[in-house]
């Protein structure tokens, strides 16, 4: 076999050892980068997990001081309807004094009367 041929060869050889280191160094970086992506994908899933349960956590806050101000309310509107009972208008405006009016006059304007006495 002449010289020329086995360096050839072992030429050959060698360049196809370094394109598989290539080609093997190339996949590395590609594992990396796609490392790097799942990490990240995960990490952002993880955050917006947390998100969404602390929003849901605040919209049954919300929720939960709703149904307490519309039973406020109503506990309101009851007290407001029980104190408008006539019985119960009559009852303090004795115990705050006043006296009942025996000759109430009106003032129009076609009068021309201002004040009275």
């Amino acid at each position: 076999m002449p010289r020329y041929f086995r360096l050839t060869k072992v030429r050959h050889t060698m360049r196809r050892v370094g394109f598989f280191v290539q080609f093997i160094s190339r996949k590395k970086s590609w594992r990396a980068i796609l490392l790097v992506a799942l990490v990240g994908l995960g990490t952002s899933y993880l955050m917006t997990l947390g998100i969404t349960s602390t929003r849901g956590y605040k919209i049954r806050e919300l929720e939960r001081r709703i149904e307490e101000l519309k039973f406020e309310n109503k506990k309101l509107n009851l007290k407001v309807a029980e104190m408008q009972v006539p019985g119960r208008v009559a009852e303090w405006v004795k115990t705050s004094g006043m006296v009942a009016v025996s000759n109430v006059q009106y003032i129009s304007e076609t009068t021309g009367m201002m004040a009275v006495r």
